[in-house]
């Protein structure tokens, strides 16, 4: 029946649109009779152009370009013919009004060559042309003669003049010109000076490097820091060769702080020993904090370079912090942590309380298995202080790995103030590491077990009944096939992987260039889903879809699905969210932020469960209730199929594990 409907409207529609065309260009015919303010009469003419959009025909163009020239509906005129056949053809071009700085511009780029830079040459000599006139030439005029003429002419500009139009030389990319720049760097023309230096920096030829050091030496504040900039800019192996070597020069401090400070920024591994030699021989403490820097930033981090600075924290006691920030970053990127994590135990058995409790903190840097048993192993010494510090850390390791350690000093430890606080690191690691719910639900029943006080057996009991509440239901993902799901094509199926039990869409390699899903073969009406999400990279969106559908095949939308989708991103800002996907695209349900910031844990499993009953679905997040949604709209689907999302953008990876549904 419905289909009979819309033929009828469509008839009606078609009889309609004549009688509604001649009221349209009445009401325009009206008011060019007799123009008129009334807001009433401008609305109604407005309306009337735009109907004319969709119904006009021939008869109506001639009205139309009358209204041409009425700037309250210049647009929606030409909107209206450009919409009727041959209306447009119809329509005179409205020309810009330019001002009289466009059209010296006009001038000057539309002339090629020579003739170009000869009107320039006229502008620059006209004290009237505006300097952003000047600006834009020099960053537009295509000949490559452009810089070597800017010099030459602006003799005569005032000097602030001069000085724009030097700095924007600098885009140009123009090398002919350098040796000009590295005059007027070295002139006594500060403003020119500091200008010449920028446009050097930009330019990035390595013939400046010596003029823009000697910069770097002044004791002009600004121009110094003008040159330390401007060397920051400059790209490849002959640039840093000569960085390299002013460590082995007689050089101002200055000049060596600076090229310290650019080996570190730049990862210039192969000046790692001459960093080392200036640590072991400069008795001057602002080299020696750059030189650690640089060298945690460049160096990489073996165990002998951490041996090397772990005898420096012994004799430079004066440097002790930055040599300290530099061990901790050496360890955080370590790819070799277990050896390291031999040498720091090695040095642990001899260190003072307050150099061990350091060499803790670099254990829990270096992460794994290995240091997590190492700090249990200081845990249960008899140091209190030492105890004291592992067992925090401990409670704050970033993996699972210290899981078992935690659980044995929480029964076994004499003190109970540390059973107390491995028992809470332990339920941690519960609920918020990335684990088989089957793993996290046994570990749950031993936590129970050996729980120090009352209190704690209720939080173990709290955990251990939601996690068995997560393992309710039939698994839809195997875990290491994509048996049960499916794709639409082969481009589409390449942005899915499965890795370490997960199904992950998109990469951390490449741009996403638009969404992609992989779907349940079975539709779903009315169900529990649970599953665990996480979104990695900057950007990263992704969701759950459910009782959704995919669009024709042969469509541009080919690659969607249409229907709910449960949100989720890098942050905080959709997750918990209730989203319509390609077809109403808008939030349906949104939960309050503050409770979403309170729950979510950022690059880290989160825990989905989405309950779809009748008209009702309701969105939980890490357990809480954060959206309870009644659908209005009876021609909405109440089935469809289960899919997963990565969203088109920036390089980033949707995870997704642990999928069960009850229905």
């Amino acid at each position: 029946m419905k289909k009979y409907w819309i033929l009828i409207l469509l008839a009606l529609s078609l009889f309609a649109a004549p009688v509604s065309r001649a009221d349209d260009i009445a009401t325009i015919q009206s008011y060019l009779a007799e123009k008129t303010d009334d807001a009433t009469v401008l609305h109604g003419v407005y309306m009337a152009c735009l109907n004319l959009t969709r119904t006009g025909t021939e008869e109506a163009v001639p009205i139309l370009k009358q209204l041409l020239d009425d700037e309250r509906f210049t647009i929606v005129a030409r909107t209206a013919l450009i919409n009727i056949p041959g209306g447009l053809e119809r329509v005179t071009p409205v020309q810009p009004k330019l001002t009289p700085e466009a059209v010296l511009l006009a001038s000057i780029l539309q002339e090629d060559g020579e003739q170009g830079l000869f009107v320039f040459i006229s502008a620059m000599k006209d004290e009237k042309t505006p300097l952003k006139i000047l600006q834009k030439a020099v960053l537009e005029l295509k000949s490559d003669k452009t810089g070597a003429v800017v010099l030459a002419n602006m003799g005569n500009l005032p000097i602030e003049k001069q000085a724009a139009l030097v700095a924007n030389l600098g885009a140009r990319k123009d090398f002919l010109i350098v040796p000009r720049l590295v005059e007027l760097a070295q002139g006594n023309q500060p403003a020119i000076q500091l200008a010449a230096i920028e446009a050097l920096g930009e330019i990035g030829d390595p013939r400046a490097v010596e003029v823009i050091l000697f910069a770097l030496g002044s004791p002009d504040a600004e121009l110094s820091a003008t040159a330390m900039a401007s060397l920051k800019q400059f790209q490849g192996d002959e640039f840093e060769k000569k960085i390299v070597a002013l460590l082995d020069a007689t050089l101002p401090q200055q000049l060596h702080l600076a090229a310290i400070e650019i080996i570190g920024e730049r990862h210039i591994v192969t000046a790692m020993d001459q960093v080392k030699k200036v640590m072991l021989t400069s008795a001057q403490e602002e080299i020696l904090a750059v030189a650690y820097k640089a060298f945690a930033q460049a160096a990489t981090p073996t165990k002998d370079d951490i041996r090397f600075l772990l005898t420096q924290l012994q004799t430079k006691v004066f440097e002790l912090d930055k040599i300290r920030e530099a061990l901790t970053i050496l360890c955080r990127k370590s790819p070799e942590p277990d050896a390291v994590t031999d040498l720091l135990v090695a040095e642990l058995k001899n260190a003072n309380t307050e150099t061990a409790g350091f060499y803790l903190d670099l254990l829990f840097q270096l992460g794994g298995e290995k240091a997590a048993a190492a700090m249990a192993s200081v845990a249960m010494g008899t140091n209190d202080a030492l105890t004291d510090k592992a067992t925090q850390l401990l409670g704050r390791w970033t993996t699972p790995d210290a899981a078992p350690y935690l659980i044995a000093i929480a029964e076994k430890h004499p003190n109970e103030r540390y059973r107390v606080r491995t028992f809470s690191g332990y339920l941690r690691i519960i609920r918020q590491m990335g684990l088989p719910v089957e793993q996290k639900v046994l570990m749950a029943e031993k936590a129970l077990a050996v729980a120090p006080r009352e209190v704690d057996k209720q939080n173990a009991t709290e955990i251990l009944e939601y996690f068995k509440t997560m393992m309710k239901g039939v698994p839809i993902f195997d875990g290491n096939t994509f048996d049960g799901w499916e794709f639409r094509n082969e481009e589409n199926a390449k942005w899915f992987r499965i890795e370490d039990g997960a199904i992950v869409g998109g990469t951390l390699e490449e741009q996403i260039p638009r969404n992609e899903f992989v779907t349940t073969k079975k539709e779903y009406g009315d169900f529990t889903l649970r599953i665990e999400c996480k979104a990695i990279g900057s950007g990263c969106n992704g969701g759950v879809q459910f009782r959704s559908f995919r669009p024709p095949a042969d469509g541009n939308m080919a690659h969607e699905m249409i229907g709910y989708q449960a949100d989720m991103t890098d942050d905080a800002a959709y997750w918990g969210a209730l989203y319509d996907e390609s077809r109403r695209n808008r939030f349906l349900a949104e939960p309050d932020r503050a409770l979403i910031h309170s729950i979510f844990r950022p690059n880290d499993w989160n825990e989905y469960e989405i309950v779809c009953k009748g008209d009702n679905i309701k969105l939980y997040l890490n357990g809480m209730l954060t959206v309870d949604y009644t659908e209005t709209d009876a021609n909405i689907p109440a089935r469809g199929f289960i899919g997963l999302q990565i969203h088109g953008g920036p390089p980033s990876e949707t995870w997704y594990r642990n999928i069960r549904i009850e229905e």
